[in-house]
C-alpha cells in the first residue's frame, strides 16, 4: 500500500487521501471491500467503506460517515485514493486505506502507518479600520445631541 506520510489542508475545504497498491493477483476479478479506517489500523472505526460485485467496475458505497466521504480512485485499477468534503478540525487525524479480496481469494492489506491529515483553520486579514471610526470621542456632544445621564 502506497500513502503518502502526510496531507495538509483548511478546515471547510476538501482534501484528497491518496492511496494506491500493487495488485497480488493479476487479472483478478472477483468480488472485493475498499475500506478507510481512523485513528488506529485494523481496529480503528471505519469512515469509509465500498463494495464491488465480480467482474464489476462500480465499488458501490456501503458506509460515509456524514455523507462526506467519497472514493476517487477505483479499485480494479489498483486506486483507493479518498476524497474528505467540508473538512473539520476534527478530522485531524491518521487514515488507513484498506483493500480485501473475496471469493476464491481471501486476501486482506492495510497501510500500517497510514497517511497523516493535517487540517488548520485560514486565518483572515484583519480589514484597516476605518480612519473616521477612530477618532476621540468629543468631551462636548455636538449641538443638538444630549449627553446620556446614568
Amino acid at each position: 500500500m502506497q500513502v503518502p506520510s502526510e496531507v495538509s489542508a483548511v478546515a471547510g475545504d476538501a482534501a484528497v487521501l491518496p492511496c494506491t497498491f500493487t495488485p497480488p493477483h493479476r487479472h483478478y476479478d472477483g468480488p472485493l471491500t475498499a475500506i478507510w479506517r481512523a485513528g488506529e489500523p485494523y481496529a480503528g472505526p471505519q469512515v469509509f467503506r465500498c463494495a464491488a460485485a465480480r467482474g464489476s467496475e462500480l465499488c458501490q458505497t456501503a458506509l460515509s460517515l456524514h455523507g462526506r466521504f467519497r472514493l476517487l480512485g477505483n479499485p480494479r485499477h489498483n486506486d483507493l485514493s479518498l476524497r474528505v468534503e467540508r473538512l473539520a478540525l476534527a478530522d485531524d487525524g491518521r487514515y488507513f486505506c484498506r483493500i480485501e479480496f473475496s471469493g476464491d481469494v481471501h486476501d486482506r492489506y492495510e497501510s500500517r502507518h497510514g497517511v497523516w491529515l493535517r487540517v488548520s483553520v485560514r486565518l483572515r486579514r484583519a480589514r484597516r479600520c476605518d480612519r473616521d471610526a477612530t477618532r476621540p470621542v468629543p468631551a462636548h456632544p455636538p449641538q443638538g445631541l444630549s449627553k446620556l445621564s446614568g
